[in-house]
């Protein structure tokens, strides 16, 4: 996996997700990127967004949020699975059509 982050506040947060994917033996093919930007009030937001066999899926942390590890490592294994679970639907869609044609 290949993580880009600059802030050390996602130091743990990058370490836990590292601990979710790791054990998958697609792990090598996943893009991880952290962006810093602002909410609609001007607060600091990060967002985390995984990348991989040309789907994505994403989410939105305060620094708050960042602090409590138990949440993130919740909220990062529900990324992982709908990035999964993006790709299988994907990848089933693409199956069934090639199914139709024959």
């Amino acid at each position: 996996m290949n993580v880009i982050y600059s802030d050390p506040l996602l130091q743990q947060p990058t370490a836990c997700l590292e601990e979710i994917i790791a054990p998958s033996i697609f792990a090598d093919q996943v893009q991880a990127e952290w962006d810093r930007g602002q909410d609609l009030k001007g607060h600091t937001l990060f967002t985390l967004r995984l990348s991989a066999w040309g789907e994505s899926a994403a989410a939105s942390f305060t620094p708050r949020d960042l602090r409590d590890l138990r949440e993130v490592r919740w909220r990062l294994r529900n990324l992982w699975d709908d990035l999964l679970r993006l790709s299988i639907e994907r990848s089933l869609k693409n199956l069934l059509k090639g199914s139709d044609d024959a």
